[in-house]
């Protein structure tokens, strides 16, 4: 994968993995998943322990963990779950943090799933 991606460097709160989706939790601080009520922050590009400088990326493609089977043509918008794994967005207004780039489908549990971190609100049409 390309490294066509532009990074951010947060404190992290709490432990993280590599590959997780971070969500902002305070003044340049990041924590791993997302509550539903967390603004997301983008994809934690390496492992980082409670204190650490972890570095995020903000914007463009990078490695994410799947928390949900993905399909490539269906599973187009990507939200953070409890954990910081990737679901398929499913509802109105849901803030989603990335696109899957995946060529064929993922698994629940897979840690090299092709993303792209874009920010915006998942719309069901009528």
């Amino acid at each position: 994968m390309s490294s066509l991606n532009i990074t951010r460097t947060y404190t992290a709160s709490g432990a993280i993995a590599a590959g997780r989706a971070v969500s902002l939790s305070g003044a340049n601080t990041v924590v791993q998943g997302n509550s539903g009520a967390q603004i997301p922050a983008g994809i934690a590009l390496a492992a980082a322990a409670d204190g650490e400088s972890v570095d995020v990326c903000i914007s463009g493609e990078c490695l994410a963990s799947a928390g949900d089977t993905l399909t490539p043509g269906t599973h187009d918008f990507l939200v953070a779950d409890a954990n910081g794994l990737l679901d398929p967005a499913s509802s109105d207004g849901e803030r989603y943090l990335a696109r899957f780039l995946g060529e064929r489908a993922a698994a629940d549990g897979d840690t090299a799933v092709p993303v792209c971190v874009e920010f915006g609100f998942f719309y069901v049409a009528p």
